[in-house]
């Protein structure tokens, strides 16, 4: 066992198949921290898996660990399948590591994941989860409660390409893990051998951006399913000779590509007019005049394409052009990675990963955070004197795929930040000031806005708690009116509740 886990599951010592994976990843959701408790399993009149909201209950596992749970869980699904416990953290990096990789595509790409799992054409297949407390409301002055809440939760987790994407995530795992457990004696050694290898590959993106970045995006065009549909619309039947002549000419010109859409981007957003006009003019001659130019900025970006095509050059809307630049902003994960110095504290990810192997308690779970001062995180404004809501991680890259803000890593890199800190929770105790969202690894790592990850509730005053004016500390633009009602706390004590668990922590320096 390990804390903080995730989970892989093998069928017969091998990748698991899809016929079992509905079942396996259904009860893996609803039977474990923090979904248990909050969402159960029910099926359309198609046979389809939905998860539905419960509401609030604290699941009795008999007093057993959660793997061991768990474990019976999935033994009861069929005896052929083991349940592994994985560090979070290394599970995260598996997953941008894929994503890095390349096995990137959208939904319109694939009409659907059941056809294409077998060609690993779902993973990052996703749109970013955005939750926060106008997530499902309507009315100006409405307080989401918990089951409305969960009730967007549900939505998410019944989307098959989380599901398949999960499924492929999962055989990633296991297939490396087979040709590798041999060669250690422990199952920590091979864990900590996985971790060297994927930051060791990640610390390749920041080390030659462009090139780097233009591999990825090369494996993307090459490997997605619509690259030999556009190749045979733009050049029709073409030979296997030919065929390989445009590819690499293709190759040869995708740096000089992103670079002058990283530029026009840039200039868009800081509206640099004059760099915007010519470099637009640039861009436009090399697509008249080089029909393997025009084809990549046809396929790879589609919203300048509609630009170019829509807008007369001697007639610029860059109100227009501005927003289409922000459309095909590099995504923030490969914004990220690609940064110098991204990596420069791999230590604090060694650490997390470090503590999660040697806990050993699988109902032992983490909040991350990273702040300036650790004696200023309080769960009221020191200098307002107000209620404050902390906002933590429930594994340290949460986030880093659509909200580097909200990120507790990326927050170690800011110079002013001193502190960076995990605090182990136990599953099994209700714990009544922070709250833990019933979201699983995968939507938080690409999750967005203010309620994806855990935080600590409030005590508002009475006499106020209804104001529309009066705007909550520690969330963006959410007047006291508007505070989720799952996020109230109704006693003064939350901040002699805090420094007790405060006191627990463990720096991951």
């Amino acid at each position: 066992e390990c804390s903080n886990p995730e989970y892989i599951v093998l069928y017969e010592h091998g990748a698991i198949q899809e016929f079992i994976w509905e079942d396996v990843y259904s009860q893996l959701l609803v039977n474990r921290f923090p979904m248990a408790g909050h969402i159960f399993i029910s099926k359309n009149e198609d046979g389809e898996i939905l998860f539905i909201p419960q509401g609030e209950h604290v699941q009795d596992h008999d007093h057993c660990s959660e793997y061991a749970h768990l474990s019976n869980v999935i033994q009861s699904i069929n005896k052929n399948l083991q349940l592994i416990s994985i560090p979070r953290t290394l599970y995260e990096l598996y997953y941008i590591r894929e994503y890095l990789k390349g096995r990137v595509y959208s939904q319109y790409e694939i009409a659907s994941p059941h056809d294409n799992f077998m060609d690993g054409f779902v993973m990052g297949c996703c749109s970013p989860f955005y939750f926060d407390h106008n997530s499902g409301i309507h009315g100006v002055s409405d307080r989401i409660n918990e089951i409305a809440y969960i009730q967007e939760i549900c939505k998410v987790l019944s989307d098959p390409y989380l599901m398949y994407m999960h499924f492929e995530l999962n055989n990633v795992i296991v297939n490396e893990v087979l040709e590798l457990i041999g060669k250690f004696e422990t199952v920590q050694e091979l864990w900590l051998h996985c971790l060297s290898d994927i930051l060791n590959f990640l610390e390749l993106v920041t080390y030659d951006s462009d090139s780097e970045l233009s591999k990825t995006y090369g494996m993307w065009m090459f490997n997605s399913p619509l690259f030999d549909m556009a190749l045979t619309k733009q050049y029709g039947d073409l030979s296997e000779g030919d065929y390989q002549r445009i590819v690499n000419e293709i190759q040869a010109k995708i740096p000089d590509i992103l670079s002058t859409i990283t530029d026009l981007s840039r200039n868009a957003r800081n509206e640099d007019i004059t760099n915007v006009q010519i470099l637009l003019q640039e861009t436009f001659q090399k697509c008249i005049c080089d029909d393997i130019y025009s084809f990549i900025i046809n396929y790879i970006t589609p919203e300048l394409c509609n630009f170019f095509g829509t807008t007369s050059m001697l007639n610029i809307d860059l109100d227009q052009f501005i927003k289409s630049c922000d459309l095909y902003t590099l995504d923030i994960c490969v914004k990220c990675f690609r940064d110098d110095g991204f990596l420069d504290n791999r230590s604090i990810i060694e650490s997390a990963v470090h503590h999660e192997i040697n806990f050993k308690d699988s109902n032992i779970y983490f909040l991350y955070r990273s702040s300036e001062n650790v004696e200023m995180d309080k769960t009221y404004h020191s200098i307002r004197n107000e209620p404050h809501t902390l906002s933590f991680g429930s594994s340290l890259l949460s986030g880093v795929m659509n909200d580097e803000t909200a990120c507790p890593y990326t927050y170690t890199l800011l110079e002013k930040v001193k502190n960076k800190y995990l605090i182990p929770l136990d599953k099994t105790t209700c714990n009544n000031i922070i709250y833990t969202p019933p979201i699983p690894t995968i939507v938080q790592l690409c999750g967005i806005g203010e309620l994806f990850h855990p935080r600590t509730k409030l005590n508002l005053p009475e006499n106020k708690i209804n104001r529309r004016d009066i705007f909550v500390s520690g969330i963006v633009n959410c007047s006291y009116a508007r505070f989720p009602s799952f996020l109230l706390y109704d006693r003064d004590s939350i901040e002699d509740q805090w420094k007790e668990i405060l006191n627990t922590r463990i720096n991951i320096e």
